[in-house]
């Protein structure tokens, strides 16, 4: 993910301002497209950052614990994250939502 997320922050780092022509049937107009700015790209490299970080510190835990863990912990990652959301954000969860947690969580 981190991979995709480099290209694509690359890929928005080329991007400039690009002048346009469109032709009527009696004007000539031209527009300035403009590119992305700095602070798309800072929106994307904020969860790039963090993925990164995310990845060198689980991979830091599996030199801990045996991969049968770190499988199992990977797999309540989804049930972490919902109940975060359900404390902290305060979001409501429908069936759809348990479900896919459940689905998730007895897969791993």
């Amino acid at each position: 993910m981190f991979a995709y997320e480099a290209c694509v922050a690359y890929q928005t780092s080329l991007t400039h301002s690009q002048a346009v022509s469109v032709q009527t049937d009696d004007t000539k107009e031209t527009a300035v497209v403009r590119g992305n700015s700095a602070k798309d790209i800072f929106m994307l490299a904020i969860p790039t950052f963090f993925d990164l970080i995310a990845t060198v510190l689980m991979n830091i835990g599996l030199l801990s614990v045996t991969a049968s863990v770190y499988q199992m912990m990977r797999g309540a990652e989804m049930l972490f994250a919902a109940l975060f959301a359900v404390s902290f954000l305060h979001r409501k969860l429908n069936r759809m939502h348990f479900l896919g947690i459940l689905c998730c969580v007895v897969r791993s």
